[in-house]
């Protein structure tokens, strides 16, 4: 059973089974739906044909706009200047690392226990080793938005961005779930 979307035949791709497992729904003659084909060509693009410095956009536009973030950041947490976070070793690695983490998700569509996997050991670090509030993912899956539809229309269509809504939905409940199973006792409620 689909929710979160109102079924797999809602005109997204992407979905939460019962279970809170991610899945999609591949229609027609049993190939991926051009949404689903949009959001992977975007996705490696960004991945892994961008140099590091245009990955570095969605991370630099985060930080500069919600600057609470970089708390959790000893090596850049005092950076103000958007250039001198550009040449960051540090942050140019954790960019990365985020984009190879949304990489595993999406290349892993078709293996919801992998996915979950991958999210549980995201949000486990996260909440654990790094104690970054939760809702920090979602901030920067809206940042990561912004910048993919100015950076790249032409594969971050209207529909693509439906299903990376969906998507970074999934990732948040799957990550927020992560946070709840080791027992996360919010450090604020404040915003940001």
């Amino acid at each position: 059973m689909w929710s979160g979307g109102g079924g797999p035949h809602n005109g997204g791709v992407v979905g939460l089974h019962s279970d809170g497992a991610v899945g999609h729904h591949c229609g027609g003659a049993g190939g991926p739906p051009q949404a689903h084909i949009g959001l992977m060509v975007l996705i490696n693009y960004v991945g892994l044909r961008v140099p590091i410095v245009l990955r570095l956009v969605v991370l630099i536009r985060f930080f500069v706009n919600f600057p609470s973030a970089k708390q959790y950041f000893s090596q850049f947490q005092d950076m103000d200047d958007p250039e001198e976070m550009e040449r960051s070793v540090q942050l140019r690695h954790h960019a990365r690392r985020v984009m190879s983490a949304i990489n595993t998700v999406v290349e892993n569509l078709h293996d919801p226990e992998k996915v979950s996997s991958v999210l549980a050991l995201v949000g486990k670090a996260h909440a654990v080793k790094h104690k970054v509030e939760p809702m920090y993912f979602k901030i920067l899956c809206g940042v990561m938005q912004e910048v993919f539809s100015e950076d790249f229309p032409e594969f971050f269509t209207a529909e693509v961005q439906m299903v990376w809504t969906k998507l970074m939905g999934a990732v948040y409940w799957h990550v927020t779930g992560a946070y709840t199973e080791v027992g996360w006792v919010q450090l604020s409620s404040s915003a940001v």
